[in-house]
């Protein structure tokens, strides 16, 4: 809430690590197991507003509020590249889908498909990933996210860093 205040800061928001895409955990469908068992995807951890704040869609379905917290049933949004590889049929809202996580099984509804956002290599295809809320299932560190109103978004370090101290030095 204090960096939001931050002068040129247009908006913001979290994820799991600022290296986008840096984190795979594995997946499959809880219905109806992929034939080969599970493969490994890209995770993301993410607090409302991300797909917003990147300038990505939400193409179907809906994206996370503050109401996808610890209490509420488990959600996933897939980028597209996931729903045209694992769910051909072009339905996955309402899908179950069970990730590894930490030596568990996690199950997650899907109630979201985003745009890809890309983070490969010109060229190189987009890699399927999956996000979850960060208040359902948070990561052991979190990387702010902010969209700079104008300008070189390298000003606002400083002010941002401030804004930081000014909670928890």
């Amino acid at each position: 809430e204090r960096v939001s205040t931050v002068p040129g800061a247009e908006r913001l928001t979290a994820s799991s690590s600022a290296w986008f895409g840096l984190l795979q955990f594995q997946f499959n469908i809880a219905d109806d197991p992929l034939p080969g068992g599970d493969v490994n995807v890209r995770y993301s951890s993410i607090a409302p507003e991300y797909f917003g704040v990147l300038k990505a869609q939400i193409r179907e379905g809906r994206d996370f509020t503050d109401r996808d917290d610890g209490r509420a049933t488990a959600v996933a949004i897939v980028n597209e590249a996931l729903a045209k590889r694992y769910f051909p049929d072009g339905k996955p809202i309402g899908r179950k889908i069970v990730l590894g996580y930490l030596g568990r099984r996690l199950v997650h509804e899907i109630v979201g498909v985003s745009t890809d956002i890309k983070q490969e290599e010109l060229g190189e295809p987009t890699k399927p990933e999956v996000y979850v809320p960060y208040q359902q299932v948070p990561w052991f560190g979190i990387a702010l996210v902010i969209r700079a109103s104008s300008g070189d978004p390298m000003l606002l370090k400083k002010d941002v860093q401030q804004a930081i101290w000014e909670v928890d030095k």
